[in-house]
């Protein structure tokens, strides 16, 4: 009898171990995950803004951290995950057209650079472009000797654009270059959305915060993100007009060989008029030219030659010298 029992001891705690172990496995464990879930649930349906940092003192505001407010919200499920970003830019990107910032530069020479400058404005206006910038340089007859014009043209038309200026003339240089910004633009895009959703997240809490710091705190932080959306913005809108638009460098040249205009023929009496006039007008400006070297030294030597003859007058003439007559001899 007593081995029985020394033997069922050992079988009875074996069993009591084995039902709980499946007790805490099975019952347990479920009663665990379902109030994970439903605390889970809890937060997913609340946002929940606390002060971070320590606890102020009775009376007082508590301050707000914003980026601790979103971080709670992002884990309490408030707002989208960043890999629903990565996925949908990946989905998108598949189908996305090239996006590349063309560039080029070409010198032409013609006898007649103006008549090169008016073929250049007609290929512009079917094309739909636009002068970015010109300078130009004129003879002294007020013929055109050069022209540097920059000018945008649609980026579907940029090697049309550059094989027409080139025929418009005898083509001396001709350079390309282009930049594939296809990641930037996608980057940019990414970041904007992301952007824009954080900025209502914050708007969102800023709706329901009812205390003095956290309104306050999350105004700024609303501001500063308003102002990086701006930013971002801009740089998409600078990239839209780079791809959209190429720009070319165009370098009108007289040629050297250009036959000069042939001057305009008189009669003789027509002839000598214009000789004599050119003679007079060259001699009148020699006589200005003396006269504006002379002006200033006469301007000085008139008055010293007048003070000096004044003086001449009044202290350098000698003076009179009255002569003695002696005393007649008295009469005897």
């Amino acid at each position: 009898m007593t081995k029985r029992i020394l033997i069922a001891i050992p079988v009875l705690a074996v069993l009591l171990l084995g039902l709980g172990y499946v007790f805490n496995h099975f019952g347990g464990g479920g009663s665990g995950s379902t109030s994970a879930d439903s605390s889970s649930a809890d937060s997913n349906s609340r946002v929940v803004i606390e002060p971070s940092g320590p606890e102020p003192a009775s009376g007082a505001a508590k301050a707000v951290s914003p980026e601790g407010l979103t971080s709670r919200q992002d884990a309490a499920g408030g707002g989208e995950p960043a890999a629903a970003d990565s996925k949908e830019l990946a989905r998108g990107s598949t189908a996305f057209e090239a996006q590349v910032i063309s560039t080029g530069t070409i010198t032409v020479r013609g006898k007649d650079v103006g008549g090169m400058r008016y073929e250049l404005g007609k290929l512009l206006a079917g094309w739909k472009g636009n002068i970015a910038s010109e300078q130009t340089q004129s003879d002294s007859r007020g013929r055109l000797r050069s022209s540097q014009v920059t000018v945008r043209v649609p980026s579907d038309r940029f090697d049309e654009a550059m094989t027409a200026i080139g025929r418009l003339g005898k083509q001396v240089h001709a350079e390309r270059g282009s930049e594939d910004v296809t990641t930037q633009v996608l980057d940019v895009e990414a970041r904007i959305r992301a952007q824009e959703k954080s900025l209502r997240r914050m708007e969102a809490l800023l709706a329901r915060a009812n205390r003095i710091g956290e309104i306050v705190s999350i105004e700024a932080e609303v501001s500063r993100r308003q102002a990086d959306l701006d930013s971002l913005k801009s740089q998409q809108a600078w990239l839209t007009d780079q791809t959209s638009m190429s720009t070319i460098s165009i370098f009108f040249e007289r040629s050297a060989t250009a036959a000069p205009e042939p001057e305009p023929k008189h009669n003789a009496f027509m002839t000598g008029l214009i000789d004599g006039w050119t003679g007079l007008v060259a001699l009148l400006g020699v006589l200005a030219r003396a006269l504006g070297w002379l002006l200033p030294f006469l301007i000085v030597l008139v008055p010293l030659g007048l003070v000096l003859r004044w003086a001449y007058r009044r202290w350098g003439q000698p003076r009179p010298v009255t002569p003695v007559v002696p005393d007649a001899p008295a009469a005897p």
